[in-house]
């Protein structure tokens, strides 16, 4: 069986990593396994050849010699092929975010690996997926989260596996930085005010306060290696890295409980999760974490030390996946 994994050319988020992971486990594991670098444009054609009944069996997609743009994924197994020959015996590997190309290619099997949830809502919600589509005997999931998990039971689509993915040891052993400050995540999921949270920290502590926006990888890595606390409010629509990148360079984690930040998915303490009507507390209880920051360094050792057993989980539950797709 081949697996073609589609991932968006030029993205550079947790997602496209995730199955730049996949790839590379796959390969490694024995499989046959290439990657699909997709363009909008290709989602047209899809389209395009499904309304004139030209996508089958027999369908070669010419996509053309199409290499990864990203330095980081280098690191990563991967195959490119610049055509594809469509064939029964073939999974294709479709993020959550790519979930209405299911119907098209229902002659083969399908994985559609749940990597957020909330990115899914717009298609699912506006009928352009027929949820009966993804629950034929030919589609599987794989869920990232406890939070996906979750959803995928509660529309029925039995056939769900784990399907994580890990943080990347290759940048998370930065020299250690003498630890003095706090870093927020400023990016485009924080659904509160940080730069007025950043302010009462300051104001509380009297400590640097770095808002994660508008950074290199390396200079985000730098800031956490500098922080005794990283505070984390956003929507969490999949189990983001940023907080367990955070936990690998000494860092205690706040997170909201909205999404997959709600439960076991990031496996910290009751204490450094904060419903979202309890936002005003967060700065007071920095302060309190910064005063006694190796008693709650303590309390992170459990999800610290799932970040560390991340890849060899990764690495069975691809196994088992695999194995279930391939004997199904």
């Amino acid at each position: 069986m081949k697996t073609v994994i589609l991932i968006p050319l030029g993205s550079r988020t947790g997602g496209p990593e995730a199955l730049h992971q996949l790839s590379d486990a796959l390969l490694t594991q024995g499989h046959d396994a290439i990657v699909w670098y997709v363009l909008p444009s290709d989602i047209d054609g899809i389209k395009d050849l499904y309304s004139r009944g030209q996508l089958s069996i027999e369908t070669i997609l010419d996509i053309g010699h199409r290499p990864s743009d990203i330095d980081e994924y280098k690191a990563y197994k991967t195959v490119t092929e610049a055509r594809i020959q469509l064939s029964k015996d073939m999974c294709f590997v479709i993020p959550e975010v790519y979930i209405e190309l299911v119907k098209y290619f229902d002659f083969c099997k399908h994985l559609v690996w749940w990597l957020s949830v909330d990115n899914a809502f717009g298609y699912l919600a506006n009928g352009q997926v027929n949820l009966n589509y993804l629950r034929k005997k030919n589609c599987f999931h794989g869920y990232q989260s406890n939070y996906a998990k979750k959803f995928l039971d509660a529309i029925y689509l039995r056939q769900s596996y784990a399907l994580s993915d890990y943080t990347p040891k290759f940048v998370a052993g930065t020299a250690a930085r003498p630890k003095h400050s706090v870093a927020i995540n400023a990016g485009g999921k924080v659904i509160f005010d940080v730069d007025k949270l950043a302010k009462e920290i300051q104001e509380a502590c009297g400590c640097d306060v770095h808002l994660l926006r508008n950074m290199t990888r390396e200079q985000v890595y730098e800031s956490l290696e500098s922080s005794k606390l990283y505070i984390d409010l956003a929507n969490f629509p999949g189990k983001d890295r940023m907080p367990r990148e955070a936990l690998l360079r000494g860092a205690c984690v706040f997170v909201t409980a909205s999404g997959a930040g709600h439960g076991v998915d990031f496996d910290l303490p009751n204490e450094c999760v904060f419903d979202v009507n309890d936002i005003d507390m967060v700065a007071g209880a920095a302060k309190h974490v910064l005063d006694h920051y190796p008693f709650y360094l303590n309390l992170m050792q459990p999800a610290i030390d799932r970040v560390h057993r991340e890849e060899l989980i990764f690495q069975r539950e691809v196994a088992t996946l695999m194995h279930a797709i391939t004997n199904n």
